[in-house]
């Protein structure tokens, strides 16, 4: 089992396909979409269980115009949510919440959340 397992990261990681360190066994995901003033909203909700436990709560919502095709180079503001909703009492989990305000600040949080390997001079 990972080392990293009382840390959110960890589990995020796995959630958007960065890592199977901490194996996932089920989701269950909720779409929703429709239209609100001329936007298209998206909102997907899920509960994620991983094989020791832990249930993480992800939740994205995401707000657009029909006629704007999404761009690569943009990180397009959105909301991403993480929370802890259930963990054996063995683990601690941290943080147990974690919001982000696009995929790039995510991705990022990612990068250096992870443990770096140490190098000698």
């Amino acid at each position: 089992m990972s080392e990293n397992i009382n840390e959110l990261w960890a589990y995020v990681a796995s959630i958007v396909g960065y890592s199977n360190e901490i194996p996932i066994v089920s989701q269950n995901i909720n779409d929703h979409s429709d239209w609100n003033d001329g936007m298209y909203h998206e909102y997907k909700q899920g509960h994620i269980t991983f094989a020791n436990g832990v249930v993480i709560e992800q939740i994205i919502e995401h707000d657009h115009l029909p006629e704007n095709e999404p761009d690569e180079n943009i990180c397009e503001e959105c909301w991403i949510s993480y929370r802890v909703v259930g963990e054996p009492d063995m683990l601690s989990i941290r943080p147990k919440q974690k919001y982000f305000v696009n995929h790039c600040q995510q991705a990022f949080w990612l990068k250096i959340s992870q443990p770096q390997p140490f190098v000698v001079l």
